[in-house]
């Protein structure tokens, strides 16, 4: 509400996502364990299967989670492979709890209640879309700040975290609270606070904005590729948010930083 009271006059929507999965030649609802009636049937029994003779044993990291909760179908068809192009790396190395609030938790009789009685509801089953695109929310949140205040092409080179003061080429800045979007190594290195750089890994998301001069199709928000292999592991679709006749996507690819 705060964002939207200080977008002017211009359209906002507010859209319920669909979001499917290419799954060979099936597009199964999203999330993939939820929906696992939608398989072939050998698949669908597979998962079925696995889910209600999997071990449920403490899991040490992210994958051992995947296999302990959802069975090993559920896990080599989807989770694991989605999720191993996402975050471009080895899920043996991640938290059991590495995704957060964004993975789409469902036990058993979730899973098998969902047969009959669909609910797919996600961390963002709906969203707002402002008609001059995302960059309405910077501009709205920046519209109580003093455009004084807004440094640009400033970078910070060094932070003095016991003075509590950031300095950038041109001069020191004093603060209060220091909120980073820099990877964390690189706020560590900032500081000069001593660290192990070996310890940490990240990953980038490569993003392909594409055009076309006619529709796709018009009932999809995201589609998400856990074929390993295909490169890119979701595509999404700009023009079913307002529902223009010409096809824009973006592509996203997981890489090593």
């Amino acid at each position: 509400r705060f964002l939207l009271d200080r977008m002017g006059e211009q359209r906002v929507l507010r859209i319920r996502k669909e979001s499917k999965i290419r799954f060979g030649e099936v597009l199964v609802d999203y999330p993939f364990q939820k929906n696992i009636h939608q398989l072939p049937r050998e698949d669908f029994l597979e998962c079925l299967v696995d889910l209600f003779s999997r071990d449920p044993k403490p899991a040490a990291n992210f994958r051992e989670m995947l296999y302990a909760k959802f069975g090993r179908g559920i896990a080599e068809k989807f989770l694991v492979p989605y999720n191993e192009k996402l975050y471009a790396t080895d899920l043996s190395t991640l938290d059991v709890d590495a995704m957060g609030r964004f993975f789409p938790h469902a036990n058993v009789e979730e899973i098998v209640r969902n047969f009959r009685n669909p609910e797919n509801e996600t961390y963002n089953a709906t969203f707002t879309y402002p008609e001059g695109g995302a960059i309405q929310y910077v501009h709205a949140i920046a519209s109580e700040v003093d455009s004084a205040r807004i440094a640009l092409s400033e970078p910070v080179v060094r932070i003095d975290p016991r003075r509590k003061v950031a300095v950038t080429p041109k001069r020191e800045i004093a603060y209060e609270h220091l909120v980073s979007s820099a990877p964390f190594p690189r706020l560590l290195a900032l500081t000069g606070l001593p660290h192990d750089p070996s310890l940490y890994s990240s990953n980038k998301v490569e993003v392909w904005n594409l055009g076309f001069d006619r529709k796709g199709p018009t009932d999809l928000h995201w589609l998400y590729f856990p074929d390993p292999s295909i490169r890119f592991y979701r595509v999404g679709f700009y023009d079913n948010i307002f529902g223009s006749d010409r096809m824009s996507l973006y592509v996203e690819i997981g890489r090593r930083d």
